[in-house]
């Protein structure tokens, strides 16, 4: 989410718990932070102002073969007042794998990511389109990804991602076409 450049120095802990067995994994957790950059963030609260963020998440994969898996999280900011729940689910047909040359995967996902309830989102494809600045601050997309992944070669992976949806706040189309090449030595 939006998080304003300056000095302010967060407290912040977390605790998650992780399950796996055969097909199944799980997890759960929650993360707090303090910091006096949550009372500067635009739409926070609707009365008054506060410096924490309380965040619980929760998500669950399940393996139906060995190629195909379907995944949901969902994330909700106890402390925002807006725009303050998260949620994805995907889809995944195989996956890439570096060791394995010729190796690809492909995926379709919807995501929800509310500015204030993920903070740092992980999925790339939503970062580039996520932090396209407007003018009060930037709160998150929702829209649908299809994307994949090609190892062409050892030790080298390309992630090709599509995603077409609007902006939580101004409901304004967004789409990026998303491509990362990868080396690892």
């Amino acid at each position: 989410g939006y998080v304003p450049a300056g000095g302010d120095t967060s407290n912040h802990q977390g605790i998650g718990i992780d399950y796996a067995n055969g097909k199944l994994q799980a997890g759960v957790a929650y993360r707090r932070w303090e910091a006096d950059t949550f009372r500067l963030l635009p739409q926070y609260r609707r009365n008054g102002t506060s410096n924490r963020a309380s965040i619980w998440s929760v998500g669950g994969k399940y393996s139906f073969t060995k190629n195909v898996a379907l995944a949901a999280r969902f994330a909700e900011n106890t402390e925002a007042d807006n725009y303050n729940r998260s949620y994805n689910f995907q889809l995944n047909y195989k996956g890439s794998n570096t060791k394995d040359p010729g190796s690809w995967g492909a995926y379709v996902a919807y995501r929800r990511l509310g500015g204030y309830s993920t903070l740092m989102p992980t999925y790339e494809i939503h970062r580039q389109t996520y932090k396209t600045p407007v003018h009060d601050g930037e709160f998150g997309t929702k829209g649908w990804v299809v994307g994949g992944s090609f190892a062409p070669m050892m030790n080298t992976n390309i992630d090709v991602g599509y995603f077409h949806g609007k902006s939580l706040n101004t409901g304004k189309s967004a789409e990026t076409l998303y491509t990362r090449v990868q080396m690892f030595w």
